[in-house]
Formats: structure tokens, C-alpha cells, sequence
């Protein structure tokens, strides 16, 4: 008698994490329409107007909280000072990595395409977003000390992918 696998539940809340330029974005809007789970950004939630005036702190975390109390949310964040609800209820965090080069790369080419376009976007010079990248994700900084946390808290939900594994991730979803 051969007995059936279960088939492993499709997680309904995700939380994804990354620095700038690991492709959270990128990443989240393709899942999220594969998955049909609506996709948030948590910049969205920071800015009253995007990258021009900043929202009251308490304001983003009760919008935040709101969103965690539903039954399905996918929400992309760079942030770590505010998102313990959502790691909390989350059934799966991706915690995305890049190279320090893919990622000053990418920060900058943004810039640039955001610029020419005109569409509003963070009115910071990239390079700092590129030496903060550095700073913080090389050895022992505070964004590897906390995903590593992470790790340790929610041994069986989180997951860290590089380039490779985002696009077999998305591959994969719904198999």
C-alpha cells in the first residue's frame, strides 16, 4: 500500500524582504499575479505623496497592521523597524539577496530610467543608496544580523534566494 504525500499548503501571506536592488519589487508584482494575492509595497505606505512627503510613523504601522489582518496580502519591504506583524503572520518570508555590483547597478540604471521618464521617485543620490547597500549587507552588518534573526525565529518559514531561485520560485508556483 502506497500511502499519498500530503501536498504542501500554498502559503496565502508572504513577506518579502531585500535590500535595495535585489529585485523585491521585480519579484513580488510577477508572484503576485501568478498567486492572484494582492502585492504591497511598503514604500507606498511610508510616502503620502511618493518620495516627496513622508507619512506619519504611526500612520504607516496602523496601515500596515490593517493589511496583516487579512487573509491574503504579499508585501515587499526594505524596512525592519515596523513589520513584526506581518512577520508574525506570515506563512512564508523571502528574504532576497543580490551581489553588491547587480545591485549598485540596478540602483543606479533606476535612477536614471526614473529620471528620464519623470515619474516620481526618491529624490536621494543613488550612490548613497549604493554605499548604504554596502555598508549594511557586508559581513556583520545590521540588515544580515537581522535576517539572520529571522532565520532563528521562524526556522520553518523563511527562505533566501538569490537570482536563481526567484526565477525557479516563480517557475514552480502553482505546480
Amino acid at each position: 500500500m502506497t500511502t499519498k504525500k500530503p501536498k504542501p499548503t500554498t502559503p496565502k501571506r508572504i513577506l518579502i524582504f531585500g535590500a535595495s536592488g535585489t529585485g523585491k519589487n521585480w519579484f513580488g508584482e510577477r508572484l503576485s499575479k501568478k498567486s492572484r494575492i494582492k502585492f504591497y509595497d511598503t514604500d507606498d505606505l511610508a510616502w503620502i505623496k511618493r518620495f516627496t512627503v513622508r507619512r506619519d510613523y504611526k500612520e504607516k504601522c496602523d496601515m500596515l497592521k490593517k493589511i496583516c489582518k487579512k487573509d491574503k496580502w504579499m508585501i515587499a519591504t526594505g524596512a525592519t523597524t515596523y513589520v513584526s506583524c506581518a512577520e508574525k503572520r506570515a506563512d512564508l518570508i523571502i528574504i532576497l539577496e543580490a551581489g553588491f555590483l547587480r545591485k549598485s547597478y540596478r540602483i543606479i540604471k533606476r535612477h536614471f530610467q526614473k529620471n528620464a521618464s519623470g515619474e516620481e521617485y526618491s529624490p536621494s543620490n543613488p550612490l548613497k543608496l549604493v554605499y548604504a547597500n554596502y555598508l549594511d549587507y557586508r559581513k556583520g552588518g545590521k540588515g544580515r544580523i537581522y535576517f539572520d534573526g529571522l532565520m532563528k525565529k521562524y526556522p520553518g518559514k523563511v527562505r533566501v534566494f538569490g537570482q536563481g531561485e526567484k526565477r525557479r520560485f516563480l517557475e514552480a508556483w502553482g505546480r
